[in-house]
């Protein structure tokens, strides 16, 4: 596994199901890691600020919906686990856990850029970058011609 964490597209943590279906991955992968960036460049913070990565297993298997597991830690907090990779992936943040699981049922966090008054069409690039399912998320073609980044040009 090659890549930052906190950058990493959800079909590349198992957190997707478009990698459950045996496909490769394509150029979604770097627009959602342009997604998180442009979000951190803006704001200071990356989407899901909980979020962590890392591998191995804690005790205490407590199955959560799909294909997640719980993990409590000794200090009470949560680590989900894919199951879905052939490797361990920690996650620590259960929004992106829930934002993923749910694709597109749960509300994007804009918490951060609203309060960094980011316009309109900032919080629908990014979010359209930062869509769980790769099949739905914004193409580098269209990036191109969104309209905050038209907007960014003139």
């Amino acid at each position: 596994m090659v890549g930052t964490g906190n950058y990493m597209a959800p079909e590349v943590l198992g957190l997707s199901t478009y990698r459950k279906a045996g496909r490769s991955y394509t150029q979604a992968v770097d627009m959602w890691a342009m997604g998180v960036l442009t979000h951190e460049l803006y704001t200071g913070t990356i989407p899901f600020s909980e979020a962590g990565y890392g591998s191995g297993v804690e005790s205490g298997d407590e199955e959560t919906p799909g294909n997640f597991h719980n993990y409590s830690t000794n200090n009470g907090d949560s680590t989900y686990y894919s199951a879905n990779t052939s490797f361990n992936v920690r996650l620590n943040s259960p929004e992106l856990v829930e934002y993923c699981k749910k694709e597109g049922g749960t509300v994007f966090p804009v918490a951060a850029l609203t309060e960094a008054n980011a316009p309109h069409s900032l919080l629908d690039f990014i979010e359209s970058l930062l869509y769980p399912d790769p099949l739905n998320r914004l193409p580098a073609s269209r990036a191109l011609e969104h309209p905050w980044i038209i907007g960014a040009k003139a």
